[in-house]
């Protein structure tokens, strides 16, 4: 098993085990080369936004998540929120 491993080869007195789901989250939202964590194009905010409201405004995540090349759930629930944060401030400078 990979985290009993990777436990087993850190020397550091401070080393944590990590059990499979932990391992594979870790991949999935930090190591993985494939992820994009630069900033955001225009084009992925307006995506996102077509996405929920196909879905009649559901925020299923790991729905969502399959229309988005090296994009996290994470990533899009992050994304999602600033954009909504930003339309609220800028209303709210409107009035």
């Amino acid at each position: 098993m990979i985290s009993q491993r990777l436990y087993f080869l850190n020397n550091r007195e401070d080393k944590i085990f990590r059990n499979a789901k932990q391992c594979r989250e870790h991949w999935n939202c930090y190591l993985n080369p494939n992820l994009k964590k630069g900033p955001w194009k225009p084009e992925e905010d307006v995506q996102l936004l077509k996405c929920i409201k196909q879905n009649k405004g559901s925020k299923k995540w790991s729905e969502i998540v399959k229309y988005f090349d090296g994009r996290t759930e994470n990533a899009l629930k992050n994304r999602y929120t600033l954009i909504i944060d930003k339309q609220k401030k800028h209303n709210k400078h409107k009035s």
